[in-house]
């Protein structure tokens, strides 16, 4: 007696995380549209090739087009060299491409997009996040200052026709010679009424005082603000940016902060929109000697639950551990970046310092290092779980 087999339970042909192959394609012709569009939705997750597949998928047949070309077009990065085509590609293609686009990266590459042609991708209807890339300053400031008042212009636009959007990143050049004034992120963050996860990022960059943001005082835009989350790393001036969000008639009603402390006082912020922060996360980048006593930060605090430092070496650890109060924590974690091998981590210590009461509530004890600068993905310490049993034996560490 033959067994008729269904193709749809060969593990062979649908694994996620292969490219689509010329035998997947016969047998999945013959699926249901739902089936085949879960499958190309694991092949956008998890395929390593990306983009290349899901070309592939949109040749197959029509069926597959619409699902395949969604994922091609959830992410899109536009410049003032491919802004053009990208417009001829809506142009010409019958599927509503705009309604693809969940995320956008806007790439100023020394020279300003144009604006009437960014007019026409303002009807981006699901889109969730919008980046700012800037990866070369231009030499003449007028370019400069045109890109700014461009974003000024389009990202309300783009803000009103996306009821979902609530992420923004600004992605800073890396040149370390280059400043962006404090007010010119404030007021593009304001463009943005829902926004609600904000990330400024540069490991290089500096944030620049700007006069005639301080002389105009709190941007009327910008009340209340919406986000809850901020992540702020550059090498300096987060005091500025800080600073220009203080001047606000209302504060961000922030639960999870992110800063580069070190060379700029944060106290003062902290102090005015901790009290609803549940997960602090500090990078002390400077030499140990500069690592002030985070005691004076979690004071207020007092709903945090999830703490991450990150530092050059290890020897502030226990000094930290011994001025954090008696909170409802979840996870402590500390990432030593690029320390010398041979630094003595005082693991018995560390261990000893976790049996206080004040850590009864403690899940998760995490101890990570950074060795790569070009990779910054921390790595677990594997000498953690054998110098450190009474932490082991209580199954708080990863």
């Amino acid at each position: 007696m033959q067994t008729r087999t269904n193709n749809a339970t060969k593990p062979h042909l649908l694994t996620p995380s292969l490219s689509p192959t010329p035998t997947s394609v016969r047998f999945m012709r013959h699926f249901a549209q739902e089936l085949v569009d879960d499958v190309i939705d694991s092949w956008a997750l998890t395929d390593r090739d990306g983009a290349d597949a899901m070309k592939v998928c949109g040749l197959v047949c029509k069926r597959w087009l619409p699902r395949s070309r969604f994922h091609l077009f959830s992410r899109v990065t536009l410049d003032a060299d491919n802004l053009a085509s990208f417009i001829e590609i809506i142009d010409c293609n019958s599927l509503p491409m705009l309604s693809f686009i969940q995320q956008l990266k806007l790439r100023f590459v020394g020279r300003p997009l144009d604006r009437a042609l960014l007019d026409r991708i303002h009807g981006c209807p699901n889109l969730t996040g919008i980046e700012i890339w800037i990866s070369e300053m231009s030499r003449n400031l007028e370019d400069n200052t045109q890109f700014y008042g461009t974003l000024q212009t389009h990202l309300p636009l783009l803000a009103s026709n996306a009821t979902s959007l609530s992420r923004f990143d600004f992605r800073l050049p890396s040149h370390p010679l280059v400043g962006i004034p404090a007010g010119a992120i404030i007021d593009i963050i304001g463009c943005i009424p829902s926004v609600e996860c904000v990330t400024v990022h540069g490991s290089y960059s500096y944030i620049i005082p700007d006069p005639e943001f301080a002389r105009r005082g709190a941007a009327p835009h910008l009340r209340p603000l919406q986000m809850h989350t901020l992540e702020i790393r550059t090498y300096q001036g987060v005091q500025l940016l800080t600073s220009s969000l203080l001047s606000q008639h209302v504060l961000p009603n922030l639960r999870s902060l992110t800063l580069r402390a070190g060379l700029d006082p944060i106290e003062e912020f902290i102090r005015r929109v901790g009290a609803q922060v549940e997960s602090l996360t500090l990078s002390f980048l400077e030499a140990p000697r500069a690592v002030p006593t985070i005691g004076r930060f979690v004071t207020y605090t007092t709903k945090l639950r999830d703490l991450q430092v990150f530092l050059l070496e290890p020897s502030p650890i226990l000094n930290i551990l011994s001025v954090l109060p008696l909170y409802n924590w979840d996870t402590i974690s500390f990432v030593l970046i690029n320390e010398d091998r041979r630094t003595v981590i005082h693991w018995g210590g560390i261990d000893h310092a976790l049996t206080d009461a004040r850590f009864c509530s403690l899940r998760r004890f995490i101890l990570k290092r950074i060795v790569d600068v070009d990779d910054p993905t921390p790595e677990f310490i594997p000498e953690t779980k054998v110098f450190m049993p009474l932490a082991n034996k209580r199954g708080i560490l990863e």
